[in-house]
């Protein structure tokens, strides 16, 4: 494909780091996800700021470590024998980029199994959230498997960059994961300024998963994957025990970091898929309204949706040469300058044309860690409308000053 940059054996290359564009259509709530190659690519995403992580921020040269440990996991159980796709680097890992979207692929031809794993962020949505669609497909005979794919640890909603970085012990003492209906919600029970006047909080993170091919499970109690291991390396509880038992033991919710993961048991025939949406939510009640309408096909029918959203921006320019590399460069360098100052969006007003700069993002980067990035978690059709409200009030005010001037 001529829009794909593929690096094979990506883990072994020389280390660098990337973000998706967190453009998230006119109707949508951008979030921000930077990504390295180590690991399953995502080192860090979440809304605004660096305050509004879901996965902890870290600058390169952490993220280059981190990710593979804090970043997404995929266990696979065959013969009761666990095996980590993307673990350790090899000839069999494939890393593509597009502008709307990565993904990875790793084949084991021993187990006979290969996983592919996509990340884009969901378009024209209320509430912003990261989209990872995971296949794994059978290359041999029919066989029961076992799966947990997700997240060692997931930050709740309201959590200070610098204060985790300073107090992480205490601030986990605050953390609390709730499994609502078809989704888990993360948020903190109060309030943990340093203040005499402690408030309720209600928003929180959220993590749901959604499949056409079986029925998932949600495991946010990282100890029922890792065991004693503390350090999150080997899965040694899910190594000693099937997921139906897991899945039977009372999982602890409070007073430790959660974990995210995603766990089920079948035969695989041929290939299965599931979809694991990562986000943030206003409350439950609205985690619950829009968890209802994410169906696989829904999720599936984004990816398209962002797909054309980034195409339709790229393609008011078209250069055909020689040189087809060069043709997606020049399209690739109006995405990056549209990151940097945005594209405008033109109206009339009283004073004249005036444009309304959308998609561009306030500096910031895993290598640029000084820079407090922000990417304003606003759907643009509000703006407008509240711009449109605010242009016709000066109309109002500048029509009866004429009419007072008259009459005087």
């Amino acid at each position: 494909m001529k829009d794909t940059y593929i690096i094979n054996n990506y883990q072994s290359k020389k280390t660098f780091s990337s973000f998706l564009s967190a453009i998230a259509g006119k109707m949508g709530v951008p979030i921000w996800s930077f990504y390295v190659n180590r690991g399953q690519l995502i080192s860090s995403f979440g809304t605004r700021d660096k305050n509004g992580a879901i996965i902890e921020f870290f600058p390169a040269n952490a993220a280059y470590i981190n990710t593979s440990k804090y970043g997404f996991r995929t266990f696979v159980k065959v013969d009761g024998q666990v095996y980590e796709f993307f673990s350790k680097a090899n000839d069999s890992q494939n890393l593509l980029i597009r502008r709307d979207q990565v993904a990875i692929s790793e084949t084991n031809n021993e187990l006979k199994l290969k996983v592919e794993v996509t990340y884009y962020t969901l378009p024209n949505e209320e509430d912003g959230a990261l989209v990872r669609k995971v296949s794994i497909t059978n290359l041999g005979v029919e066989r029961e498997i076992e799966v947990v794919d997700g997240l060692p640890q997931i930050l709740p909603a309201g959590i200070d960059y610098g204060g985790y970085k300073s107090v992480s012990n205490l601030l986990q003492s605050w953390m609390q994961a709730t499994k609502i209906h078809n989704s888990v919600f993360y948020k903190l029970r109060a309030s943990t300024a340093d203040s005499s006047e402690v408030s309720l909080v209600n928003d929180g993170n959220y993590y749901y998963s959604v499949s056409n091919d079986v029925d998932v499970n949600y495991l946010f109690d990282y100890k029922k994957v890792f065991g004693y291991d503390t350090s999150l390396q080997s899965p040694i509880n899910f190594n000693n025990n099937d997921v139906s038992v897991i899945l039977s033991e009372e999982q602890v919710s409070v007073n430790q970091v959660p974990a995210a993961f995603t766990t089920f048991k079948t035969k695989l025939k041929d290939k299965i898929q599931f979809i694991s949406l990562i986000g943030y939510a206003v409350d439950q009640n609205s985690l619950s309204k829009f968890s209802n309408k994410f169906t696989f096909n829904y999720l599936e029918n984004k990816e398209l949706e962002n797909k054309k959203l980034h195409d339709d921006l790229v393609n008011i320019i078209n250069t055909e040469t020689n040189f087809p590399l060069y043709d997606e460069y020049v399209k690739q360098n109006l995405m990056d300058n549209v990151l940097r100052g945005g594209i405008p969006l033109v109206f009339n007003t009283l004073d004249g044309v005036r444009g309304y700069h959308i998609y561009s993002r306030k500096h910031g980067d895993l290598e640029r860690d000084y820079n407090f990035f922000s990417i304003e978690p606003n759907i643009t059709h509000k703006v407008m409308v509240i711009l449109e409200m605010f242009y016709k009030i000066e109309e109002m005010i500048y029509i009866s000053y004429q009419k007072l001037l008259i009459q005087t």
